[in-house]
């Protein structure tokens, strides 16, 4: 309604990293440590055994998020860590988090029906799958929609995402699964603390 000129006195274009900015970004990896840190406790605490099997998963996780983010860098993607992909790498994090404490909780309703733990483990990923498998395959999905459709950010997201929810797949479906066969088979367990 009123005319209003505009000026451009200064530009300053302000980029993505935090390079120098130490002090910015030292609380904030203290609190993700502190919160893998203690969501590894709450796995502990809750599902006893099966929680430590799941911490080492976790573990194995981040290892394989950080092969998958290589294996970007050799393809000649770049994926950058900014806030967004901060947050797509929080959100493989909670993609295995919440994969684990359903497989868990599956596999303590197959002990509750008194079944042995050998039979229990390989029910619970039988009933957990079919709910895991297309949840992993929706935020790859929408992993690649957001790569394609998006720049900047919306591609370092996608990218942290998708790295996330691979690793998370072979996480529960490989590492777990094998650790959990493992203590089960091989132990020879009458009971599994879940």
């Amino acid at each position: 309604v009123f005319p209003v000129t505009v000026a451009t006195v200064h530009t300053e274009p302000i980029g993505p990293t935090t390079q120098g900015h130490t002090t910015a970004v030292r609380p904030g990896a203290y609190a993700a440590g502190l919160a893998l840190v203690l969501a590894g406790l709450f796995l502990i605490v809750v599902y006893r055994v099966a929680g430590a099997v799941a911490v080492v998963g976790l573990l194995f996780d981040l290892v394989m998020t950080g092969a998958c983010l290589r294996l970007w860098k050799i393809a000649g993607i770049h994926p950058l860590l900014t806030l967004s992909g901060l947050i797509g790498c929080g959100l493989g994090i909670g993609l295995v988090l919440g994969s684990h404490i359903l497989l868990f909780e599956y596999i303590r309703s197959e002990l509750a029906g008194q079944k042995g733990p050998k039979v229990a483990v390989a029910a619970g990923y039988e009933s957990a799958s079919r709910f895991l498998l297309p949840l992993h395959l929706l935020a790859l999905v929408i992993a690649l929609l957001f790569f394609l459709a998006g720049t900047g950010p919306a591609r370092d997201w996608a990218l942290m995402l998708s790295a996330g929810s691979v690793a998370s797949l072979l996480t529960v479906f490989l590492a777990t699964r094998t650790l959990l066969k493992t203590v089960t088979e091989e132990w020879n367990l009458s009971r599994l603390s879940v």
